[in-house]
């Protein structure tokens, strides 16, 4: 509950300072798809991405010309593999994201083509292992206590908008932050990357 009120706070700060210097809101809507997920760095050996998905949703607000600012809150859940450990053992770790993107329009040049790039903190919302070991138990463990609460990303990708107002974008995003570590504050290095593929809709537009 505390992450999910820091994250309204955020959003309706930035949409309160964008109203306050005179910007409004052009358009809002829902996005959803898939993320490819794994973990890497000097702490981590033998992992492979698994897919998971994200959902939420986004604003529009009109910057100069061609630029805009639009920020996201999506919940996201992602899984990777050890492939080291033995069994059949999923980490699963979702986290509440608040994405903060430059989006540039083409349409002079490519209608419906778009680029963006800005930088997303997360919040962690569980972390847990789940599976069968070797010796066929089942395991089913929360793992909050070796990830890191929040975790900083840096995220550009691009999207192509249809004339009907759907849009599809791809984004990849890499971990900036440590968020390994032991319930006694010893870290890890350890770094998240994503690659989000995403159909996003306007709901609201002004």
């Amino acid at each position: 509950m505390k992450n999910i009120l820091i994250i309204l706070f955020c959003t309706i700060f930035c949409l309160s300072q964008a109203t306050a210097q005179g910007l409004q809101l052009e358009s809002a809507g829902v996005k959803a798809g898939i993320n490819f997920f794994n973990i890497g760095g000097n702490d981590t050996d033998g992992t492979s991405s698994l897919v998971g998905f994200h959902l939420g949703g986004f604003g529009k607000i009109p910057l100069v010309n061609t630029l805009s600012f639009n920020p996201e809150v999506i919940y996201s859940l992602n899984r990777y593999e050890d492939v080291d450990f033995s069994g059949d053992v999923k980490a699963i770790w979702s986290y509440l994201d608040l994405p903060l993107m430059v989006v540039i329009q083409t349409d002079q040049v490519t209608p419906g083509l778009s680029f963006h790039a800005g930088p997303q903190i997360g919040f962690l919302l569980t972390a847990k292992l789940k599976g069968t070991n070797a010796s066929g138990t089942e395991i089913d463990s929360k793992r909050n206590d070796f990830v890191k609460g929040s975790n900083f990303s840096f995220g550009f990708g691009a999207g192509y908008a249809l004339p009907v107002g759907l849009q599809f974008t791809v984004r990849y995003l890499v971990g900036l932050s440590k968020v390994g570590e032991t319930p006694d504050g010893e870290v890890f290095d350890v770094k998240t990357s994503s690659f989000q593929i995403s159909a996003v809709y306007p709901l609201y537009k002004n």
